[in-house]
């Protein structure tokens, strides 16, 4: 018999992705509405962060990822965009730190505090760091891509089984 050992009320609306930590300790949640990803403590059932992405919808979340030692979570939405959260600082202000990579292909380097920046400049991250995140995110894009090709005929190969 399946029993509920932990419950976390992460989100309103449905969930669009989750992600753990390689360690296990972490869980990132975002909702369709994408509009706030939470971050949890795994272990004790308890909210570590949140992270606002905007205060309506915003483009959906395809991928919620932990780096190595989890001190940073990139999020990848539909719009191509790359957002890279600070989760090392236990201080709520400068969450959201750096990279915005999108259609244009120019890195976009922003501080926030809450919603609003305080700092935004192409110079504001070193170019070794701007560099390496471009090789970083471009390996997800590339993910990314080959994974809609699997979706897409996956989905023509269940429309023609459909018509049968």
């Amino acid at each position: 018999i399946l029993q509920i050992i932990s419950w976390l009320p992460a989100h309103s609306s449905k969930l669009a992705v989750i992600s753990f930590a390689a360690s296990g300790n972490l869980l990132a949640t975002a909702s369709e509405r994408s509009a706030v990803i939470k971050v949890f403590n795994w272990f004790t059932c308890t909210k570590y962060r949140t992270f606002r992405r905007g205060y309506n919808v915003c483009p959906l979340i395809l991928n919620l990822n932990f780096t190595t030692n989890a001190p940073f979570l990139t999020c990848t939405s539909v719009s191509n965009n790359n957002e890279i959260f600070n989760l090392s600082n236990s201080s709520q202000s400068h969450q959201l730190l750096f990279i915005f990579f999108g259609k244009s292909r120019n890195f976009n380097a922003q501080v926030l505090d809450g919603s609003e920046v305080v700092e935004s400049s192409p110079n504001l991250v070193g170019d070794a760091l701007l560099h390496e995140m471009e090789h970083f995110i471009n390996q997800i894009n590339e993910q990314f891509r080959q994974l809609k090709s699997a979706c897409s005929t996956t989905d023509s190969y269940n429309e023609q089984c459909d018509e049968r």
